[in-house]
């Protein structure tokens, strides 16, 4: 089995561990990969009626009969929120989503580029659907403002101008206190928040919700360099009810305290379906890694983070943290500039600058080709083979 050093730089964190190429999986995961073949039909029936149900009478009282057919059926219980490893993904998806953004933009070009938007999305009234209808007209609302005009608004009034249009995004939906759904969603452009709200709008009227005029808002976002850190506390925090967040803030409870309270109490209720998702290129987004030889470059930072011990680790895991965007001001030009660069490289490769010099340079080479076997040609007198 090979075994490979790797360094893995985050928002916030330097990551040292090794990698292990050949294993496919550890003794957790293959504990996960069982499943239970036990199957009761009129279990599993119920189960079935309910995953098909489109409309509700009330949302609370329809996740509380799933949640009870579900574990009845699988002998396991709803997620209540996102594990560890679904947060960690979004997490990087986000951060090196918005980085990337942040590289190749300039506030001389205003809406002639690429920026970041982050939007949430609501219901006016009480919910009447099941979260799987109401995902699947959220991805069709989404699949509507990648195609639809976007006019810019400058000084109060729209203009004729079009800005650019969606292609990459990523959401998550959560629920409320009162157990609606909503979503957050994050992408790549300047939006007009007319045309964002009357789309929205035309959705909801198709759902049967009337008055949503104000059920899609547009965050002010009033300096980019942070805008890491605030949308990605959005897209991640727990579905903690308002009167356990209060306590925390207020010191009423510990976190110890805390977990012992039992999930369906502490938290608003589970979202029924998905509960995140992206456009297809983000999903191969990843921190900045560095293997073997590179990761000597990482010295500069790591002088500059404090080392935590965190339980349960492996031996083979370190993990030094700070803030990385402070830390790389006070480091040399040369590991800036190479950090930058990643960002950038995202950034060509997310929307196929890569793949246009590439196809550039292929249209080019056989044409030099060709150029250069007619002067050979030429050159020694066979003018009778050049076409």
């Amino acid at each position: 089995m090979e075994v490979i050093d790797c360094a893995k730089l985050k928002k916030n964190s330097l990551v040292f561990y090794k990698r292990f190429i050949g294993r496919k999986y550890n003794k957790k995961s293959l504990n996960n990969l069982k499943q239970n073949t036990q199957k009761d039909e009129n279990k599993n029936s119920f189960l079935k009626r309910l995953k098909k149900q489109k409309e509700v009478d009330c949302i609370n009282t329809y996740v509380v009969n799933y949640k009870t057919a579900f574990q009845s059926a699988t002998q396991k219980e709803v997620k209540q929120f996102y594990s560890k490893q679904q947060t960690n993904k979004i997490c990087e998806i986000t951060n090196v989503f918005i980085q990337s953004l942040l590289s190749r933009y300039s506030s001389s070009r205003r809406f002639d580029q690429r920026s970041v938007s982050f939007v949430t999305i609501t219901l006016p009234t009480s919910q009447m659907h099941t979260d799987k209808e109401i995902i699947k007209n959220f991805v069709k609302f989404i699949d509507h403002l990648k195609k639809v005009k976007n006019y810019i608004i400058e000084g109060g009034r729209e203009t004729k101008k079009e800005a650019m249009k969606i292609e990459n995004y990523v959401w998550r939906a959560e629920t409320q206190e009162n157990g609606n759904i909503h979503f957050h969603l994050l992408f790549d452009t300047y939006f007009n928040h007319n045309t964002l709200k009357r789309v929205w709008n035309h959705y909801l009227k198709d759902m049967g919700y009337m008055g949503g005029e104000r059920a899609a808002s547009i965050h002010a976002i009033k300096n980019l360099n942070d805008v890491g850190a605030y949308v990605t506390k959005y897209m991640t925090k727990e579905p903690l009810k308002d009167k356990y967040k209060k306590m925390l803030e207020n010191r009423q409870i510990t976190q110890k305290e805390l977990d012992k309270v039992p999930n369906d109490e502490k938290y608003r209720r589970p979202i029924i379906g998905k509960m995140w998702g992206c456009s297809k290129k983000l999903l191969k987004l990843s921190y900045l890694t560095c293997y073997d030889y590179e990761i000597a470059q990482m010295n500069e930072i790591v002088d500059q983070m404090r080392e935590v011990v965190v339980e349960n680790l492996p031996e083979y895991v370190k993990v030094f943290t700070g803030n990385v965007r402070s830390i790389l001001k006070k480091c040399s030009y040369k590991l800036q500039k190479w950090v930058r660069g990643y960002y950038e490289l995202t950034y060509d490769r997310l929307y196929n600058f890569i793949e246009e010099v590439q196809e550039s340079v292929q249209e080019v080479i056989p044409k030099k080709k060709q150029l250069y076997q007619q002067l050979t040609l030429f050159e020694y007198g066979s003018y009778n083979v050049v076409q």
